[in-house]
């Protein structure tokens, strides 16, 4: 069942390309640059050299750089960029799979339900909103976040030790893929501890259990996650990112109205797909709902935690939630509240399968052989109701993707640009121009401009050199400029001022002769400009972060340090001996 889940969620890139999504643009302009600046030797690019006709952008300083490293491999390979793409999906589905099919060994152990097993996993792969995100939004960040959700569940059930590793590595690697998953995931952790607890008659005893399960992998993984998250908060008004602020989570529910008696549903176009998985799971919960009281078999912490955590989304999704969003303001940077399904999708195929079970084991046998063939008749429609409209709505151009494979390979090397002054643009994709001599532009997402450009979304007039005088003049030597890094030797008697083809940035450090500082100092225009002293200066122009990009590499290492030394000190005060074999044993057993 998992093997042909995967086929079905993976044909359609194989039959038909890379699929012309509503995020296209970026993922091919993001991967292009990410992957040719990481192959040329620069390690975790935080600035994009050629975006804004090479004036740079810092763009992932603010968006989390996993789904770009995953590509990686792929364009090692000399691949295109489609395939690079496509190639980075398919190594999402099977992470997904593996990390499902463990935590489905894990709640379904009996021999009797062994088919749970890889059902489970299959409806997790034919999820609505998962296979929306690949075929339709092509929203990569959020694709990868929801990787590593069966992963954090998985971990409950593994020793303490190794549930803390793999919980934080978990929780880490979602911040590191998408900040608005990990914001309201955080949300529910936050709270899970304190539902169990409550759930299993309010005992002290039980809530400090769960709270020692919950917590310190959510501290470790924010830890983890910090080389994204610290600029991702204090660097924001750096950049345009204030223009998303009209997206609103209390803008944007699925269904309104609850209090005034008065429902209606969403209007915008996209938000409708969405309602058909939104009932799908509603229905799903309520269905689990009742049947805690029919059987208390499913009156378990692992049931609980799949029935709250899909009630909890869904209650996120409409107007029901508008006071939590306003006393909680950080959620308001998940933007829109169906991300609440990132969590949904993964928990609601979990609990229709503890349903299930729950028709395997019940001693009503009447009932139980008509509430069976109900449940599979409705898991079967769920999945032919809920994939083929997300087929339908998949837009099919397979020349699109050639298209604009042919157009990022044809750019000049770097650090040439375009001829600006063969008119007109035209537009070929978001984020990608074409003058009229057929030479490609990139620009970029306009949230991540600089604010010292005076444009949004910003191009140069002209072609403007690397150097340019601004005041004085003299000899310059660009004795090196390349991917984070530029290397000049200037002459001038008079000294004077220097502007370079560049954004002015806090992220790069600027150092003439033996005296350095940021790069914030610009001209209108935002370009870097550099105070050049009387004589000969060896001007050097490197990128090291700001401020919040090098605390939070700091953060990052000392947490990963931090689980590493309490994995080993937790298992020394245990017995290393007698915990590692416990750790054998339990993996043995899972996997039998």
């Amino acid at each position: 069942m998992i093997l042909a889940a995967l086929g079905v969620a993976y044909t359609p890139l194989l039959r038909w390309n890379y699929p012309y999504a509503h995020s296209i643009g970026s993922n091919f302009l993001w991967a292009y640059q990410y992957g040719t600046q990481v192959l040329a030797g620069q390690w975790l690019p935080r600035w994009l050299e050629q975006s804004f006709a090479s004036m740079g952008s810092p763009t992932f300083v603010f968006y989390p750089p996993l789904s770009m490293v995953a590509v990686i491999p792929f364009a090692a390979l000399g691949l295109s960029i489609s395939q690079q793409l496509i190639g980075s999906i398919g190594l999402a589905l099977v992470l997904m799979a593996a990390g499902a099919w463990l935590y489905a060994r894990h709640l379904f152990p009996q021999r009797r339900c062994c088919w749970l097993v890889g059902l489970c996993p299959a409806l997790v792969l034919l999820s609505p909103y998962w296979l929306i995100n690949i075929l339709i939004r092509g929203a990569l960040g959020e694709m990868w976040a929801m990787v590593w959700i069966p992963w954090l569940l998985w971990s409950g059930s593994l020793p303490p030790a190794a549930a803390v590793g793999v919980g934080s590595l978990a929780i880490g690697l979602i911040g590191l893929s998408h900040l608005p998953t990990i914001l309201l995931l955080s949300g529910f952790w936050i709270l899970l501890p304190w539902t169990l607890a409550l759930g299993s008659g309010g005992s002290i005893r039980r809530l400090c259990s769960w709270l020692l399960r919950c917590y310190p992998p959510l501290i470790l993984g924010w830890g983890l996650a910090a080389s994204s998250l610290f600029p991702a908060v204090w660097d924001q008004d750096r950049v345009n990112i204030h223009y998303l602020e009209h997206a609103l989570p209390v803008q944007r529910f699925l269904i309104s109205g609850f209090f005034d008696f008065h429902l209606h549903l969403s209007e915008h176009e996209f938000d409708q797909q969405l309602l058909l998985p939104f009932s799908l799971m509603a229905a799903t919960a309520l269905i689990a709902w009742g049947y805690t009281w029919l059987f208390p078999c499913l009156r378990d912490p692992q049931t609980l935690l799949l029935l709250v955590g899909t009630g909890l989304s869904l209650v996120m999704m409409t107007d029901l939630s508008r006071d939590i969003y306003f006393l909680v303001p950080p959620l308001m940077r998940v933007q829109f509240s169906w991300r609440w399904m990132a969590l949904t999708a993964v928990f609601w195929p979990f609990l229709w399968g503890r349903l299930l079970q729950a028709l395997t084991y019940t001693r009503l046998v009447p009932l139980r052989s008509r509430l069976r063939w109900l449940d599979l008749g409705l898991t079967l429609a769920m999945v032919l109701g809920t994939t083929l409209p997300i087929w339908q709505h998949m837009i099919i151009w397979p020349e699109k993707p050639q298209q604009l494979d042919q157009f990022l390979l044809s750019r000049p090397p770097f650090p040439q640009e375009v001829d600006l002054q063969a008119q007109p643009l035209k537009t070929v994709d978001f984020g990608m121009l074409r003058n009229s001599k057929g030479q490609s532009l990139l620009t970029d997402v306009s949230e991540y401009v600089p604010r010292t450009a005076p444009d949004v979304p910003h191009l140069p007039d002209r072609n403007y050199d690397l150097v340019e005088w601004l005041r004085g003049q003299g000899v310059v030597e660009i004795q090196a400029w390349k991917y984070g890094e530029r290397h000049l030797q200037i002459d001038s008697p008079e000294g004077g001022m220097v502007v370079l083809r560049m954004h002015a940035w806090p992220g790069w450090w600027v150092q003439v002769n033996d005296q350095g500082h940021r790069g914030s100092e610009h001209d209108p225009l935002g370009r870097l400009q550099v105070n050049v002293p009387p004589g000969q200066s060896q001007i050097r122009v490197t990128y090291r972060g700001t401020a919040a990009e090098q605390w939070g590499y700091l953060v990052t290492a000392l947490s990963g340090l931090s689980l590493a030394l309490g994995f080993r000190l937790l298992t020394r005060s245990c017995g290393a001996g007698k915990r590692i074999a416990d750790m054998i044993r339990s993996s043995q057993s899972l996997l039998r």
